[in-house]
């Protein structure tokens, strides 16, 4: 009998690892390898036997969200809400069921050993508060017509968003979905989506709500659903906004956040199906009389889209005739009836095209004559647009935010003008504001935020995830608030009620590769060429040989990626041929066929290469290898995809999970071929323990890391905060504004307090650090503003004294960044070498 192999964290473990031992109770690891991995026969908590395993396969069981009929999850009874009494009694059943399997979670806490009962009474205790927050918006929406009004509203727009998506899906070439499309089939919440909307409700619509500065974050597997979720609280916060706030609830509402531009591109398209359904309930339905225009705005970037409209209307103007036109507008086809924008192929008719040019301005359109939007859309994509007309719903990587301090009008999506400031921030896929870039996020958000605070806002905050430890210490750092996971977990990890595994999906193998007696490039190829040819000799339908027929290469740098390409391009179909010429069936490559997803990509060409990995076999066209590093890990959902070889192991396992679930998520398994490399530590240790890594991988997540306010942070982002808060907060918003800063009016000492607020919170250690180093500077610019006859923010290349310079400039000012990201100063290095004296 061989027993459990002891983990070191089981020693003196933190409250969380307690937690974390307990839900993984029944995954045991009975042995570790050295220079092999290890498998065994187990049973309960002992194993009979152990061996090594070369070539370890292990299968992780597909995970899903908990499926129910109840006719509440709906949306089309959830809209009834606001005239039939009997929907308040069905969402009661609905949260009865959820309370029904929190009873059997405390009777099942009565069977574990004393060293996990306060961890069983913690995770119990959230899951009450959980089902409590529920029934607390239940509560509410009996006592308050107007607020069943606003949920049935939002809830109808949802309605429409999930049942044109699915009709431009599934009926591609005709434009206006017919009335009862598809009624059969009523679009439906997921349990969690349901649930979430329940927990957020209050808070949500109610600013003063103890709730109120609660981070609720959204903690579900990839592929379960997270962007509906917090789609449908957006709706929600949109229409209750606009019918409660008159002309102030005008403006921006929502502000969603991404770090990497494919992501937010993606997910742009999908918002603005929602928003045009808003627009089109507005414009026909009677259900929003009085209400100004909805619409949507993507701010991601003037390498992306278009920073004013001289700059879009001459780009607009090279498109007609252009025998292959590139898109500079980042929305690929109609939101609400999927036409191209811009034509494949060109065309010299400027109808064709989507846009319309009217005097000095652009408006985007949809080039189908019987769309709803033939005339415009409800979407701007160009920053000067973007700032005259704040849009309802905004769309921004975080990077954008750094310019604040530098742009006049960008305080007009924060609340400086006529409208409130937003009353939702979404925050997605909040693991990966991590070192670094999560170090001045953290620290540029008391900016942000702060700004929004002092014209009178406090919005409320949902982020969401996949992966994640020690999230409230995350959350501290980066937004100074507590914070409250959803769905809370269970007391075993197979089971949170609303997300539970499902043995009889396809899930993913993977399989791992650590080869000592070769090199990494013959390993490579030898792979990728056996991965590439078997979905011809395998017995498969033509849906089965799709799935198979795209490989994913994975890389953690680009310099790595490059090797593959070379190897893909060269090696690989070499090795085909070889075998070709054996008179084996094997598999033609084109080296037109391969796709890269990476940072270095044209933004432009971004979409395009979305569209051409949707093309399926046996489409000629149809992709051989898709190359790529962790842009492909967020926000991909590319449903064909099954094959992907992890060439390396990536630098943490929350990167591991978001990588490789990116294959795998249709009825076909996912099959990850995992390259360690011998030579470097972590790949070593983790495929020595491959099984017992693999049976719990979520245990394995690593926690986190951000310190905005430690000293070199602040050194270098809060000159550029402080910028921004007065500039945006105190509405001296002209460049010219610089000069009549005051200290001692009174935004002096409110930016003062707000940021002393925050930093307590976040890191009390370095209060006092900060308040010195915040006088300091507000010193400073009083002294310069006293000196100078004229003074600005930011001058560029004018002989004008300004507050702020750009990093390496020489010239008096505080160093401003242009991107979060910009957070190490580069330095160029040459070798030098001594010449032989012989």
């Amino acid at each position: 009998m061989v027993l459990p192999y002891r983990r070191l964290d089981a020693l003196n473990p933190s409250d969380e690892e307690l937690e974390l031992e307990l839900r993984y109770r029944k995954n045991h690891a009975f042995a570790i390898g050295h220079g092999t991995a290890v498998a065994w026969e187990a049973g309960g908590n002992s194993a009979t036997s152990v061996r090594t395993d070369v070539l370890p396969i292990h299968r992780v069981a597909a995970v899903s969200a908990r499926e129910s009929q109840l006719p509440i999850l709906t949306l089309k009874r959830i809209v009834d809400i606001d005239h039939d009494p009997a929907v308040m009694d069905e969402l009661i059943d609905f949260i009865s069921t959820y309370s029904e399997w929190i009873r059997g979670q405390v009777a099942a806490t009565d069977e574990l050993t004393n060293r996990h009962t306060e961890a069983a009474g913690s995770i119990v205790g959230r899951q009450i508060e959980a089902r409590d927050r529920m029934l607390e918006s239940v509560d509410q929406l009996r006592a308050d017509k107007s607020l069943r009004v606003v949920l049935s509203i939002a809830m109808r727009a949802m309605r429409e968003q999930m049942l044109q998506t699915r009709f431009i899906e599934t009926v591609p070439d005709t434009v206006q979905r017919p009335v009862g499309f598809d009624t059969e089939n009523e679009p439906r919440f997921r349990m969690f989506q349901l649930a979430f909307v329940l927990v957020a409700l209050p808070s949500t619509v109610d600013s003063r709500h103890q709730d109120r500065a609660l981070v609720d974050l959204i903690w579900f597997p990839t592929g379960g659903g997270k962007t509906e979720a917090y789609l449908a609280l957006a709706a929600i916060e949109i229409v209750h906004r606009r019918l409660t706030q008159a002309t102030q609830g005008g403006g921006t509402a929502v502000l969603t956040r991404y770090t990497l531009r494919l992501l937010t591109t993606q997910q742009f398209q999908r918002a603005a199906t929602l928003i045009c359904a808003l627009e089109l309930m507005r414009m026909k339905s009677g259900l929003l009389p009085g209400t100004s225009r909805f619409s949507i705005g993507l701010w991601v970037g003037n390498d992306t889209t278009p920073g004013n409209e001289d700059d879009a209307i001459a780009l607009a103007r090279k498109l007609p005739g252009h025998p292959d036109p590139h898109n500079p507008f980042q929305l690929d086809v109609c939101p609400w009836c999927n036409t191209k924008i811009i034509p494949r192929g060109g065309s010299d008719d400027v109808h064709d095209f989507g846009f319309k040019i009217l005097g000095k301005s652009i408006v985007l359109r949809c080039p189908e004559p019987s769309c709803d939007f033939s005339d415009q859309l409800p979407v701007e994509v160009v920053d000067s647009r973007i700032f005259e007309f704040p849009p309802t719903f905004v769309l921004a990587t975080v990077d954008k935010f750094a310019r604040i301090p530098f742009i006049e009008q960008a305080g007009a999506l924060l609340g400086t003008g006529s409208y409130a400031p937003p009353g939702l921030v979404i925050q997605d896929e909040l693991h990966l504001l991590s070192g670094q870039l999560g170090t001045t996020v953290g620290l540029f958000d008391s900016a942000v935020f702060g700004i929004m605070e002092m014209h009178g806002g406090c919005p409320k905050v949902v982020a969401s995830t996949a992966t994640i430890r020690a999230a409230q210490e995350q959350v501290s750092q980066l937004m100074s608030r507590k914070n409250s996971i959803f769905p809370p977990a269970g007391i075993s990890e197979d089971d949170s009620f609303f997300a539970v595994p499902s043995p009889d999906k396809p899930g993913r193998t993977f399989i791992g590769l650590m080869p000592q007696a070769f090199t990494q490039a013959t390993s490579i190829v030898r792979a990728a060429a056996a991965f590439l040819n078997a979905p011809l000799h395998a017995d498969f339908n033509d849906a089965e040989i799709d799935a198979y027929w795209t490989l994913v290469a994975y890389h953690n740098s680009l310099r790595e990626l490059g090797r593959t390409a070379v190897l893909l391009r060269d090696d690989v179909p070499g090795l085909l041929a070889n075998k070709r010429n054996l008179g084996d069936r094997e598999r033609l490559l084109d080296v037109s066929r391969n796709v890269e997803l990476t940072g270095r990509a044209n933004a432009s060409d971004l979409p395009a290469a979305l569209d051409r990995l949707k093309r399926s076999y046996p489409d000629e066209e149809a992709i051989d290898t898709v190359v790529s590093t962790n842009m492909l890990s967020v926000g991909i959902d590319i449903a064909r995809l099954a094959a992907m070889i992890m060439n390396g192991l990536p630098k943490t396992t929350s990167e591991y999970i978001q990588a490789t679930s990116r294959v795998g998520r249709s009825s076909v398994p996912g099959i990850i071929l995992t390259y360690f490399r011998p030579g470097r530590s972590r790949d070593r240790s983790i495929y020595e323990n491959f099984h017992g890594y693999h049976q719990a991988l979520y245990r394995y997540v690593e926690p986190t890391s951000v310190t905005p306010w430690s000293t070199a942070s602040r050194k270098r982002t809060l000159p550029a905060a402080l910028a921004a808060l007065v500039r945006h907060g105190a509405q001296l918003d002209a460049n010219g504004d610089a000069y009549d800063f005051n200290y001692h009016d009174w935004y002096v000492d409110e930016i003062k307090d707000l940021l002393r607020s925050r930093v307590q919170i976040a890191d009390s250690r370095e209060t006092e650090h900060v308040e010195n180093q915040v006088e300091r500077l507000f010193r400073e610019w009083s002294h310069r503003v006293d000196d100078e006859d004229e003074f600005e923010y930011f001058a560029g290349a004018d002989t004008v004294p300004s507050l702020l310079k750009n990093f390496g400039e020489n010239k008096d000012g505080w160093a401003a960044a242009n991107s979060m990201r910009t957070v190490d100063d580069e330095v160029r290095i040459r070798a030098r070498f001594e010449k032989d004296e012989d």
